[in-house]
C-alpha cells in the first residue's frame, strides 16, 4: 500500500505543476484556432473568447467546449476527421478524471484507515489513467487540426 501511496502522491505532485501549464496552453491554442475558423468564414459556435469562457461557466463547461472543439475539426476536416479522433472518448476520459478526482479528494482525510486509503490511491491512479488518455488524444486532435490550420493558411 505503501508503494500505491508514494505513486499516488508523485502524480498529484506532478499534476499540481502540468495540469494549470497545458490548461492555459491548451485554451490559447483554441482561442487562436477559433479566430483562424471564424476568419476563414467557418463558424465553430463560438467567438474566440467565449471559445474560452465557456470553461469557466459551471454545466456548459460540461458540453460547450467539446461542441467547438466538434466544429473545429469538422470545419476542417469533415465528420469523418471527427469520428477518427474520437472527441467523445477524449471528453468522457477528461470528465471521468475530473469526477474521479473529487471523489478522490472528498474521501481524503488526515488519518484514513488503510481499507479506505487503499480506494482512495486506486481512484487517484484511475482518475491519472483517464487523464492519461484524454490527453493523448487531446494531443492527437491538435496535431491533426494543426496540420489543417497551416496548410489551409499556405494556400489562403
Amino acid at each position: 500500500m505503501e508503494t500505491l501511496a508514494t505513486i499516488a502522491m508523485f502524480l498529484t505532485g506532478v499534476g499540481l505543476v502540468l495540469f494549470p501549464l497545458t490548461t492555459v496552453v491548451y485554451l490559447m491554442w483554441m482561442q487562436r484556432a477559433v479566430r483562424q475558423m471564424n476568419a476563414w468564414g467557418t463558424h465553430v459556435g463560438a467567438s474566440p473568447a467565449w471559445a474560452v469562457g465557456c470553461w469557466f461557466v459551471p454545466f456548459v463547461n460540461l458540453v460547450k467546449p467539446l461542441r467547438i472543439m466538434q466544429g473545429i475539426v469538422e470545419g476542417l476536416g469533415g465528420k469523418e476527421l471527427a469520428a477518427s479522433l474520437h472527441l467523445g472518448v477524449m471528453w468522457s476520459a477528461f470528465l471521468l478524471s475530473r469526477i474521479l478526482t473529487g471523489i478522490a479528494r472528498r474521501l481524503s482525510m488526515p488519518l484514513l484507515p488503510p481499507s479506505l486509503a487503499l480506494r482512495v490511491y486506486l481512484i487517484e491512479i484511475g482518475s491519472w489513467a483517464c487523464t492519461l488518455v484524454a490527453a493523448i488524444l487531446c494531443i492527437r486532435m491538435i496535431r491533426a487540426v494543426q496540420v489543417r490550420l497551416e496548410s489551409r493558411r499556405s494556400w489562403a
